[in-house]
């Protein structure tokens, strides 16, 4: 299982591709550009050329450059890819639901209704509007469902071609810790040389020295007392968040 910070490295690099004339040039960004949707993305999956539609062809390629094949389908079909997400419960319709970052956009269109018709890779959410990065787009305002590159693109939340947002089950990302948890941090460092409970030590730490203490790994002296360094304290929570201890 991967991150959607993993993904979007991955989608934001490839902004600028154009899709090729020929099946040649696929690799570069700008050679041997044209409007026959020849692309790596295609050549990786194994469908290219004139008839080879690559929107969800390009989600998938960099899901699976990330870490994250397992949770975003392989397929080049936007209904597949919706209908992929639905049935693990997975999949929410616009109005119902708040994107976020690594969510996959299913779009409709006049020919493609009920999200067949585009799709893309949320990049964040900001001031009432989701930005996305997409295959097979250009940019030009509104969905281009087959405008021959990658390329970033933004839209109001309530934007009807929006159908809805399929959720990958990305791993937990542990958010960064404010100024001024670091500066707890160094304050209670200064105050103690060691921590003798699961309630001395800072919040942070509490659910994995707590998690460690009820399965056994942890064990106070004679009086119960944890005699618990800092670094100690510390190096227990990194292997926690690294899934060491289950």
């Amino acid at each position: 299982m991967g991150k959607a910070s993993g993904i979007l490295r991955v989608a934001a690099a490839e902004v600028g591709y154009l899709e090729k004339a020929s099946n040649a040039g696929l690799d570069s960004k700008t050679a041997n550009a044209g409007s026959n949707n020849w692309t790596k993305y295609g050549k990786w999956y194994g469908l290219n050329g004139p008839e080879a539609y690559w929107c969800h062809m390009f989600i998938s390629w960099c899901a699976a450059q990330s870490g994250n094949a397992g949770i975003i389908p392989r397929t080049a079909s936007c209904y597949n890819g919706k209908d992929w997400f639905a049935e693990r419960g997975r999949f929410h319709l616009r109005a119902a639901y708040t994107p976020r970052a690594g969510d996959v956009v299913y779009f409709s269109t006049r020919q493609y209704p009920n999200g067949g018709g585009h799709v893309g890779i949320v990049e964040k959410v900001e001031n009432g509007y989701v930005y996305t990065i997409e295959g097979n787009t250009s940019g030009a305002s509104g969905v281009v469902a087959n405008g021959g590159g990658v390329a970033r693109k933004s839209y109001p939340l309530g934007y009807p071609s929006i159908y809805g947002y399929g959720n990958p089950k990305y791993e937990q990302e542990e958010p960064d810790m404010t100024e001024a948890q670091v500066k707890q941090i160094i304050e209670k460092t200064k105050e103690a040389e060691q921590y003798n409970s699961v309630e001395e030590c800072p919040a942070w730490a509490r659910p994995t020295i707590e998690k460690l203490v009820q399965k056994g790994y942890l064990q106070g002296d004679e009086d119960g007392n944890l005699e618990l360094s800092f670094d100690l304290m510390r190096n227990l929570v990194i292997n926690d968040r690294a899934h060491l201890y289950g």
